[in-house]
């Protein structure tokens, strides 16, 4: 297990070379180009929701409390700080997750031609390509909402045992990074499986690949925190899972 995690994850440094040798550079540019419009459209609104917020609470605190009238009162400051930085925290738990879902009928494609071009498998669309599109995102916001359930569960949990037992904090956060990355993992893994596996023997081979689904997701995560690294993320993470689903997936070439 050990050895396809680390195996998965030094993947990684080899898709620069990866999409010079198949010519995939215009996939790269497009989930780029489209990852910084989500990012800057996303942000945006998160910090209107956020200034929206900080006034309502603002003034209904104040209304209560006659001392935090004054704007520069040390109360009314960190409500606003306490207020801006959990949402900002919160949006960006579930950032990965929003961008995976917009950016998945791209992602879709560009496993399609990597595999093309690795295999000369070529896929054949009977309904079209925006036929197709429509079905990758219909499946990926169908694994989205599966996957954002259990993975909010499970970090709530794990975030309330961290509040009441603070001495689990060593072990509770490095869990929470490890769920949020499996999950991402288990998107785009999906990804590279829809044309040769269902929905629901997908998720069977998924979690009997859960090694590589992990550092899919390590691999993702890691790249995110370098800032920059959010705009690549995804099409790194789908040209690594597609190889996984290439040497491991069953031909099967049911895609719903």
């Amino acid at each position: 297990m050990i050895a396809r995690s680390l195996g998965t994850l030094f993947a990684f440094l080899k898709v620069f070379s990866t999409i010079k040798k198949y010519k995939l550079s215009k996939y790269i540019w497009f989930s780029v180009g489209l990852a910084l419009l989500i990012l800057s459209v996303f942000f945006t609104v998160v910090f209107n929701i956020s200034d929206t917020l900080v006034d309502i609470v603002t003034d209904y605190l104040c209304q209560r409390w006659e001392f935090c009238q004054d704007d520069d009162n040390f109360w009314t400051q960190f409500s606003g700080w306490l207020i801006s930085g959990s949402l900002f925290l919160f949006s960006l738990l579930f950032f990965k997750n929003i961008l995976f879902l917009l950016l998945s009928p791209l992602m879709s494609f560009l496993s399609e031609e990597y595999e093309y071009k690795k295999t000369g498998n070529k896929v054949t669309h009977s309904g079209g390509w925006f036929l197709e599109l429509l079905k990758s995102f219909i499946r990926s916001l169908k694994l989205t909402i599966r996957n954002i359930s259990i993975e909010f569960s499970i970090i709530l949990l794990l975030f309330l045992l961290k509040i009441i037992f603070p001495f689990l904090a060593i072990v509770t956060v490095p869990l929470i990074f490890a769920v949020q990355a499996y999950f991402i993992g288990f998107g785009f893994l999906d990804i590279s499986l829809e044309r040769h596996l269902d929905y629901q023997n997908g998720l069977k081979f998924i979690k009997e690949h859960k090694a590589e689904t992990l550092s899919i997701g390590i691999g993702f995560m890691l790249l995110s925190f370098t800032g920059i690294g959010i705009l690549v993320a995804p099409a790194f993470a789908t040209i690594v899972a597609t190889d996984i689903a290439i040497k491991k997936s069953p031909k099967n070439t049911t895609t719903f």
